[in-house]
């Protein structure tokens, strides 16, 4: 879990939770795909950020982002709307349909951070292993 620099306000909790589920209930592996290409260039932006938060929170991005790789390579499956959540995380990550725009530098990802959170705690737990073991993996590497 990423622990947010700042508290999200009731209305902005409620928004960021509506948009992600109205992604997870259209979400498809081919909505996945088509932004894959585009993720690389989004991840390398946080990389190297000041903030200690967001350089957890994309790690975390990229761990589901490889977990979704092995879902489509059928090295890995996943049950029940489980695909759907964490799918739905990496897309409203690189989606500009956001509750806080990314461009707002200092909050512009607290509503994508709120949104891996929110995904971690929908599916179940043996997923969400594997997410934060893939993770705990591209941390030894950093």
């Amino acid at each position: 879990m990423i622990k947010l620099p700042k508290a999200l306000t009731v209305k902005q909790k409620k928004e960021i939770q509506d948009l992600y589920f109205s992604f997870v209930i259209n979400i498809d592996i081919e909505k996945f795909r088509s932004i894959d290409s585009r993720i690389d260039k989004q991840i390398k932006s946080l990389c190297n950020s000041k903030l200690a938060w967001q350089r957890e929170f994309i790690l975390y991005i990229e761990g589901m982002h490889n977990y979704v790789e092995d879902i489509i390579r059928d090295e890995c499956v996943i049950c029940g709307q489980s695909e759907s959540y964490v799918i739905a995380a990496v897309y409203y990550f690189i989606t500009m349909e956001d509750v806080i725009p990314d461009w707002n530098l200092s909050d512009g990802y607290l509503d994508d951070a709120f949104v891996v959170n929110l995904c971690l705690k929908k599916i179940e737990k043996r997923h969400s292993n594997k997410i934060n073991q893939l993770v705990n993996n591209l941390k030894s590497r950093v």
